[in-house]
C-alpha cells in the first residue's frame, strides 16, 4: 500500500507542479477578504461561501478555448467548466483527480483552492477541497 500512496503522491506532484508552482509565490497579504473555512466541504458548497466573503472567480482560460484547453481537457475540468465554474486552471485524469481554482478579491489578492475526488452526480462522488492559498507573481 505504501508504493501506491508513494506512486500518487509523486504523480500528483509531478502533474500539478507547474500549475501551481509556476512563476508563482504563497504570500501572506496584509489585507484580504474573508477567508471562510472550506476545507473538506465539496467544492460545490465551497464555492459559495467564498463569493460570500468577497473572492470572485479569476479565470484564467479563454471562453472560447474552454473545454479544448489541455489544462482542463481531463479529469473533472469539463464538468467544472461546463457548470460555469470558469475560475478552474487545471485537473488532472488520474490519481486522485485534483484541480486548482483561481479566486481574486477587491485588494488584486489571489487564492488559489484545490480539490481532489472525482465527481460523479449519479453515484453522489463530489470532489472536496484540499487547501487553499494566496498566490503572488506572474500567471501563466
Amino acid at each position: 500500500m505504501q508504493i501506491a500512496e508513494r506512486f500518487f503522491s509523486t504523480f500528483l506532484l509531478l502533474v500539478m507542479a507547474p500549475v501551481l508552482f509556476s512563476g508563482q509565490t504563497p504570500c501572506a497579504p496584509q489585507k484580504h477578504a474573508k477567508l471562510p473555512f472550506v476545507l473538506d466541504l465539496t467544492y460545490h458548497k465551497a464555492r459559495p461561501k467564498l463569493l460570500k466573503g468577497g473572492w470572485q472567480p479569476f479565470r484564467t482560460i479563454h471562453h472560447n478555448e474552454g473545454t479544448k484547453n489541455p489544462k482542463i481537457s481531463y479529469g473533472n475540468g469539463e464538468m467544472f467548466w461546463n457548470k460555469g465554474y470558469w475560475e478552474v486552471e487545471a485537473c488532472a485524469g488520474t490519481g486522485l483527480a485534483p484541480c486548482a481554482f483561481l479566486f481574486e478579491d477587491a485588494y488584486g489578492n489571489k487564492l488559489r483552492v484545490t480539490t481532489a475526488g472525482e465527481e460523479d452526480p449519479k453515484h453522489k462522488y463530489f470532489a472536496r477541497v484540499t487547501g487553499y492559498k494566496f498566490v503572488c507573481g506572474e500567471l501563466d
